[in-house]
């Protein structure tokens, strides 16, 4: 007990240590303070005795204090007495420091939803109005934080024509802080003031200020009418920051619009705008456009920007407009998305940048689709067969993830008389990540085509690749086997195991036995692979004796 007691006050000595971590660790102590000396004593001793410390220099001690205070409101004995925080908390708020400040607001709106309405009234209110109307900027930030919550619970009129004139203050980091609450402040008010000063903030002289001012008014603009005067007023912004938030939230702003034709031509001039930022992410954002207008209107205004964009020197906005072309193609029809779309994709798939020519990958199923199964043929299996001839493996690794959802779109016949062979000749891809990317996509495509598909095509190269002089393609068989065994010839995989297990390289043969051990419930009592087994039991090499016995083992044999 006395050990405990020693601890606490050397606790609260070192509150006032000189060294900052020492001070910090009894900072983030106080709960245990608080707990150990009571509440009476909390409220009278130790909270007097922490208001002595907010004149430290230490930003990390001062942002410790801001979050700790609020946390002391369980040991204060009840709301009635949480008034005790708030003249430090006070303090804190009018900090110089964002992250000190955010953190007191924070602290103080917490207390301030737990006060009893008396309290409020007579203590947390004067506050509020304190930091509001302070010669401080850094307080009147606060004030504008710290306005909803009381406002909220007891609707007091001056708390809103305070936060009026913060919208309004000749600081514009207060303007901003009171444009962030805007959206919040008149939800909870319904001022009809208060909503007309957003048309004045969005054209404020500050960027920052017209970037808050965006998402407030989205937070209250409801109507068509009011959404697209927003969408006009961003879209020609002078800041191209700006212009890129409002672009961030393009969806939330055209979702109850039914029918965008009135944004057209700002979107064309976002599609030319002077940085890539903004050209890329208008990009990124024209199949939303794309639902909300005419398909007439995409292949006259919006495609003729696009094919600029085509040689654009940003491969980010290449990459983005890879990726639109494919995503909007639907709505081009068939014969358009070949005569126009198609032009500008066979051109970005030569593109030095892979992250381009990899984005048609990603997203040829929505452009295929478009198309149809025929001019797949003729258009976009040239296109496939080209990506996977390219250097970038990953290129190669997306167009062979496709190849399932590909054999669905066309059908049996269809792929196996255009890409049947070549598939059976990427299995063989040096990259060991899309070889076994390939036999996975072939296993699923054997679910679709049924089994009899699978051992026709690929059961022919697994046989040649078994004999095949080079090491790697041998493993690729035994892989092929691991992964497809159980829906190929039984004959045919022990067949393929008794070679493969009198391989001259020991990694295939303790790979056999992996293989064998993984298809245990289709060889478990195939008296050929234990016999193949049994005859390198002793194998000179201890990787092969060890993976074999464990074979052996499972099998029970």
């Amino acid at each position: 007990m006395e050990e405990e007691v020693e601890s606490i006050l050397l606790l609260i000595d070192e509150l006032k240590s000189e060294d900052h971590n020492i001070r910090l660790h009894s900072i983030n102590s106080l709960e245990q303070i608080a707990e150990a000396i009571g509440e009476e004593r909390t409220r009278e001793e130790l909270i007097p005795y922490i208001n002595e410390l907010l004149e430290d220099d230490n930003e990390e001690v001062l942002l410790a204090l801001a979050a700790k205070l609020g946390e002391l409101s369980n040991y204060l004995g009840g709301p009635h007495h949480m008034n005790a925080l708030l003249t430090p908390l006070n303090t804190l708020a009018s900090n110089e420091e964002q992250v000190v400040r955010d953190k007191a607001v924070e602290s103080i709106n917490s207390i301030a939803a737990k006060v009893p309405l008396e309290v409020m009234q007579e203590e947390l209110l004067g506050v509020v109005k304190a930091l509001a109307t302070s010669d401080w900027y850094s307080a009147r930030i606060a004030g504008c934080a710290l306005v909803r919550v009381p406002f909220e619970r007891i609707g007091d009129k001056e708390l809103l024509r305070l936060f009026e004139e913060l919208v309004k203050d000749d600081t514009p980091m207060v303007r901003r802080a009171a444009a962030a609450q805007m959206g919040a402040m008149i939800q909870i008010s319904g001022s009809k003031e208060l909503k007309s000063l957003i048309e004045g903030l969005s054209s404020d002289e500050h960027d920052s200020v017209r970037q808050m001012t965006l998402e407030s008014a989205l937070s209250v603009y409801k109507t068509e009418e009011e959404l697209l005067w927003l969408a006009k007023k961003y879209s020609v912004d002078k800041s191209w920051r700006v212009r890129y938030t409002f672009l961030e939230h393009f969806r939330e702003v055209l979702g109850p619009v039914e029918n965008a034709q009135e944004l057209v031509s700002y979107v064309v001039n976002l599609l030319s705008d002077s940085e890539p930022e903004v050209r890329s992410i208008m990009l990124d954002k024209l199949e939303v456009l794309a639902s909300k207008v005419s398909n007439q209107v995409i292949v006259t205004q919006i495609l003729p920007a696009l094919e600029k964009l085509a040689k654009d020197p940003s491969h980010y906005v290449k990459l983005s407009l890879m990726t639109a072309l494919c995503q909007i193609s639907y709505t081009f029809g068939s014969d358009m998305a070949i005569v126009r779309a198609l032009p500008m994709i066979n051109q970005l798939i030569r593109d030095e940048s892979f992250e381009v020519r990899m984005s048609f990958a990603e997203n040829m199923r929505v452009f295929n689709e478009a198309i149809g199964p025929e001019k797949v043929i003729t258009f976009s299996v040239p296109l496939i067969t080209q990506m996977m001839n390219d250097s970038q493996w990953r290129v190669r690794l997306k167009v062979v993830e496709y190849l399932p959802q590909l054999a669905e779109l066309l059908g049996s016949d269809k792929f196996t008389e255009h890409l049947g062979t070549s598939v059976m000749k990427w299995i063989e891809d040096p990259v060991f990540a899309i070889r076994e990317s390939v036999l996975d996509s072939l296993k699923q495509v054997s679910g679709l085509f049924g089994e009899n598909w699978l051992k026709q095509r690929l059961l022919p190269q697994i046989q040649i690749l078994v004999t095949n002089p080079v090491f790697s393609k041998r493993m690729t068989a035994l892989r092929a086997l691991f992964k497809l065994g159980e829906i190929l010839p039984r004959e045919e995989v022990v067949s393929a195991l008794q070679t493969l297990s009198q391989d001259s390289v020991p990694n295939i043969r303790f790979n056999v036995a992996k293989c064998v051990k993984h298809l245990k419930e289709l060889l478990y009592n195939d008296k050929r692979v234990i016999e193949s087994l049994q005859s390198i039991k002793e194998d000179p090499d201890s990787d092969v004796r060890f993976f074999v016995q464990e074979t052996l083992n499972t099998l029970g044999k």
